[in-house]
C-alpha cells in the first residue's frame, strides 16, 4: 500500500492487481489488472506508478492505465523497489537462497542489486527534501 505525495489518492494491491483510490471519497480511480508482481509505489511526479516485476521494473501511467516503460535486468532479481530521495533513480533488489539440488555446491545463493535511472518524464517537478516515501541510503 502507498499514498500519493499530495495525499489525495492511495494505492492498494490484491494478488497481482493494483487499484488507486480517491482518499476523500473512496472512489476507484484506476485499476491495473496486468499481473504487476512485487512491490508497487506512486512515483513522485504524480502521474505514474512503479512496480517490481520478476526480471523488470515497470512504469505505468495512472490516467491511461497503460505501461509506459519497462526496464529489465539479466535475470529474475526484481523483488523489491525503492526510490532515491530526488525521485530520479530506482533501486531494485532480490535473489534466491542456495539450491541444495544445484550442481554448484558452494552454499551461496544468487542475490542482485540494480540501480535504474528513471526517465525524465516521471521525475518530480521539484526535487528537494520533502518526504514522499522511505528513501534509499
Amino acid at each position: 500500500m502507498d499514498a500519493s505525495s499530495d495525499g489525495r489518492a492511495f494505492l492498494s494491491t490484491l494478488g497481482r492487481d493494483a487499484r488507486i483510490w480517491n482518499s476523500s471519497t473512496g472512489e476507484l480511480i484506476q485499476e491495473f489488472r496486468k499481473d504487476l508482481g512485487g512491490e508497487i509505489y506512486f512515483l513522485r511526479g504524480g502521474n505514474h506508478i512503479i512496480a517490481a516485476e520478476a526480471n523488470s521494473l515497470g512504469i505505468w501511467n495512472i490516467s491511461s492505465g497503460k505501461r509506459t516503460r519497462t526496464m529489465t535486468t539479466d535475470w529474475d532479481a526484481v523483488q523489491n523497489v525503492d526510490l532515491s530521495p530526488d525521485g530520479r533513480y530506482a533501486v531494485t533488489g532480490g535473489g534466491y537462497p542456495p539450491d541444495p539440488k544445484s550442481e554448484k555446491k558452494d552454499g551461496h545463493g544468487r542475490y542482485d542489486l540494480h540501480i535504474f535511472r528513471l526517465p525524465k518524464e516521471v521525475w518530480p517537478k521539484q526535487t528537494g527534501s520533502s518526504r514522499d516515501r522511505k528513501s534509499v541510503v
